[in-house]
């Protein structure tokens, strides 16, 4: 029985439950109605008008049946296809069902898993349930929520169906990583609170005096650790290391055991050190520098939580000498809050926001200092944390210069380990679209050998919008990337065809005529003609449309693209006001020699309300030689427009045009000397004589230049 008819979920709850009543003993029924009413509370009404009501049982019961056992050290996955025969039900999806303790980042995880598996989902049910059970795992029985149970009995079922999978080890697959993934979120949930008061106890480390750091650096250092530690960062890993000086060279060497949360191994406990004198000099360069704090971002994505790279924040320790002896790294993200709190509130942040404030010389009642606040606000939160102050005065300058100027702008910022690159592209609005970011993620990923991508875009009330791209790159001591020439080439991938064309107009015709022509047909042209050519191919064919007239109704041109063969060409015909049928041109083209591959017809609308027809032929010599394009122009444009105007005749001689390069009054006096040898009888035919001449273009030309020399006064 198919659900699609019902009214509302609570029609659908009585056909459910009057079904668990009568198909379940009477003392079951009761408890796998109650689990029922709280498991599907949350499953919208058109989900259930696409199921049938047996497919809902049978998924209900299987799920009651799958929470009578947990064991608290070892949660619960399994994938499966159901088979009437040996689960009672079936299905034509694949379902995946967990049971795990409930705790913060599971439903978020598991959705994450699903997508890079590019599952195909059809159905998820969630619900925290509070299940009281024995010391072997066995259920009691389920609470009900309203008697406020005890948190630590919530358990997270969550029941999938994808698309079938009928693979045993696609299944097994799909089983690991959700398993793994559980596993991450359990030692990063378990290490939470530690993570956490680590992060308060690192303020001990920044109490100072140092030599070479201020003293109100080093307080604003460890105000901001206070405010990191009041549910500002989701902590996922934690590790820590001692320094030690080899020479010049420092070398960070893991603590023993230090790893926390997700950074957690438990298999292997093999120590990591790290040798600075090993990384490039830029690098390294900043690496040694007496900063409290360091910002960077993990070169992992993250599996919990959130699918983004995780962010780094290494609290140093120094000796008074202002020597780097420590350093813990917490691996977190930081939470939504964040992202919305005032800068004025978040400690290290609101000090580079007034030091770029104070630096810039703006007042802040004026227009430009309301402008430079407005573009900090809404720059990237972690930007803020990763750039220094005087980059950053550089970049929102730059912001505040083009934002009301529709320019293109690029600003690179890479990372203080060398492995990430943050490119802000700040675009008009307008123009921005899906594809205009691609083409620009696909120019920055060349430019920089990116492995991986994430983007984020902002629009606000401004005239710009701003895509911001992390780029994971690879660490290269020799990376020098030029910002004006990749700048240079978003701005060509950014230019609308419209732009192009305006462009091309003026390089072909200068500033006057373009203007004048660009007045007449810009918009002329529709998308298929703008897809097929680019502008300034568009600004050779206005030259041919703005020549058309009543006295002239047709204009042609030759041309050949670069990477086609020698023995094909394109034809363009420009017919004003109607289309040209092919059946009259298709003879003309078969007695020049040429075979037709192709046609494509484009109509064109210019501003003053002339419509004209463009056919853009490809054509191919029907023998495979060489087409001269330059050699045949102007006498195939003659002998075309003879021909169509009827001055000339349609036949095989016209095929002189191409093989021996005869305009059409050469042509004409070949085939005058055939019909005269028709009128004295010769027995051959005038096809025979043009296939015989044209087959032997060399002899032809000879015999032409025989002509000219006995009849051509003009050339003594």
């Amino acid at each position: 029985m198919k659900l699609n008819n019902i009214q509302n979920k609570q029609e659908f709850f009585d056909l459910l439950f009057n079904e668990l009543r009568t198909r379940l003993p009477k003392e079951q029924a009761e408890a796998v109605v109650e689990f029922a009413d709280e498991f599907l509370k949350m499953m919208p009404l058109e989900e259930v008008r696409s199921r049938r009501l047996s497919d809902v049982y049978g998924a209900v019961v299987a799920s009651w049946q799958f929470i009578q056992h947990l064991d608290p050290t070892e949660p619960k996955v399994t994938v499966f296809n159901p088979d009437l025969e040996v689960h009672g039900w079936s299905s034509t999806h694949t379902v995946i069902a967990i049971l795990h303790p409930n705790m913060p980042f599971i439903m978020d995880s598991v959705r994450m898993a699903l997508n890079r598996l590019e599952l195909n989902v059809y159905s998820i049910q969630h619900s925290v349930l509070y299940l009281q059970r024995d010391d072997q795992g066995m259920l009691g029985q389920m609470l009900p929520r309203s008697g406020s149970p005890q948190r630590d009995l919530a358990e997270a079922l969550i029941f999938v169906e994808i698309s079938r999978h009928n693979d045993v080890d696609a299944l097994t697959r799909i089983e690991d990583e959700i398993s793994q993934v559980l596993s991450e979120v359990r030692v990063a949930v378990s290490d939470y609170d530690r993570m956490k008061e680590l992060a308060r106890s690192s303020v001990s480390q920044l109490k100072g005096p140092v030599k070479g750091i201020k003293a109100a650096d080093l307080k604003e250092a460890r105000e901001f650790l206070e405010w990191l530690s009041q549910d500002h960062f989701t902590f996922l890993g934690y590790d820590e290391y001692k320094v030690r000086k080899d020479g010049k060279a420092l070398t960070f060497e893991r603590v023993v055991k230090s790893r926390l949360g997700i950074l957690r191994n438990e298999s292997s406990e093999e120590e990591r050190s790290l040798k600075l004198g090993d990384l490039p000099q830029r690098i390294r360069k900043r690496l040694e520098r007496p900063e409290p704090i360091l910002f960077a971002k993990s070169a992992t994505r993250s599996r919990v939580h959130r699918p983004a790279y995780p962010d780094f924040i290494a609290v140093r320790e120094f000796d008074k000498e202002g020597n780097i002896i420590g350093e813990r790294r917490f691996l977190g993200l930081y939470t939504a809050n964040v992202y919305r709190e005032p800068l004025a509130d978040i400690p290290l942040l609101r000090r580079k926001i007034q030091q770029v404030h104070d630096q810039s010389g703006f007042n802040n009642a004026d227009y430009a200092g309301k402008e430079l606040e407005q573009i900090l606000s809404t720059y990237p939160r972690d930007e803020l944390f990763q750039i220094d102050s005087a980059e950053l005065l550089s970049n929102v300058m730059a912001i505040l210069y083009i934002q009301e100027r529709h320019k293109i702008r690029l600003f690179l910022r890479e990372d203080v380990y060398g492995e990430f690159i943050s490119a802000m592209v700040y675009v008009p609005r307008e123009i921005y679209s899906t594809s205009l970011r691609q083409r620009i993620t696909k120019i920055l990923v060349a430019a920089t050998n990116a492995v991986d991508e994430d983007f984020t875009t902002y629009f606000s009330e401004s005239v710009l919008a701003r895509t911001q791209l992390n780029l994971k790159v690879p660490v290269d001591g020799k990376r020098n990337l030029d910002v004006e020439d990749l700048e240079s080439k978003i701005i060509a991938a950014a230019q609308s065809w419209t732009d192009g064309l305006n462009e091309a107009l003026s390089e072909a015709y200068g500033e006057e005529q373009a203007n004048s022509l660009a007045a007449r047909f810009l918009g002329a042209f529709s998308a298929s003609y703008q897809e097929r050519f680019p502008p300034r191919r568009a600004a050779v064919d206005i030259e041919h449309l703005a020549q058309l007239s009543p006295e002239r109704p047709i204009s042609m041109s030759f041309y050949r693209s670069l990477e086609e063969a020698e023995t094909s060409l394109h034809f363009k015909l420009f017919k004003l006001n109607s289309q040209v049928p092919l059946s009259d041109v298709l003879p003309l083209f078969e007695n020049l020699g040429l075979r037709v591959l192709g046609e494509h017809p484009y109509q064109t609308h210019d501003r003053e309300g002339g419509v004209t027809w463009i056919h853009d032929f490809s054509l191919e010599s029907d023998d495979g030689s060489i087409i001269d394009i330059q050699a045949i122009r102007e006498p195939f444009e003659a002998l075309f427009h003879r021909v169509w105007s009827g001055d000339a005749e349609n036949d095989g001689f016209n095929r002189l045009v191409v093989s021996g390069g005869m305009n059409w009054r050469q042509i004409a006096m070949f085939r005058a000397y055939a019909r005269y040898m028709r009128q004295i009888r010769f027995s051959y035919s005038q096809a025979f004589i043009s296939a015989t001449i044209v087959g032997h273009a060399d002899i032809a030309r000879n015999l032409l230049a025989l002509f000219e020399a006995r009849f051509n006064p003009g050339q003594f």
